[in-house]
């Protein structure tokens, strides 16, 4: 491979960020949000969240190759609540069909809090699905 091909390989991969990495990077930055959260008025802590939910939106490019991480961190207990529900709202600004499994997991979860599984089941009305696929994830989460 010529040096200048090469030289424009590794720079344009040194700033491809992989949408996994993408993740963990604007939910350590939730994370700081959030926990400036404590102890503020109530005008404060929505802006903080409409921060929060930007965060959302810049991941919103990956599409379905953030499903995965996102639905990790969904699922994860030992994460704050807040953070839960974020990462099941983003599921839905991947606009992928590959969301609806982990979604209709955390609608199953009984150990999840009732915000996330709410926050499940509004990400999976908004997916592209056809009605008798939500109408079975949400069917399996209600038995």
């Amino acid at each position: 491979m010529s040096g200048p091909l090469l030289a424009v390989l590794l720079a344009s991969s040194a700033f491809a960020a992989s949408p996994a990495a993408d993740v963990e990077k604007a939910f350590a930055r939730i994370h700081a949000l959030l926990a400036s959260e404590k102890g503020r008025h109530a005008g404060d802590i929505d802006a903080l969240d409409k921060k929060a939910l930007a965060e959302g939106a810049a991941l919103k490019r990956h599409g379905w190759r953030a499903v995965a991480p996102l639905a990790a961190l969904a699922k994860d207990l030992k994460r704050p609540v807040k953070e839960r529900l974020l990462a099941a709202s983003f599921l839905a600004l991947t606009a992928d069909a590959l969301a609806a499994e982990p979604l209709g997991e955390l609608l199953r979860d009984p150990k999840q809090d009732p915000l996330v599984r709410g926050a499940a089941a509004e990400s999976l009305a908004a997916l592209p699905l056809t009605h008798a696929t939500v109408r079975r994830l949400l069917g399996a989460a209600l038995a």
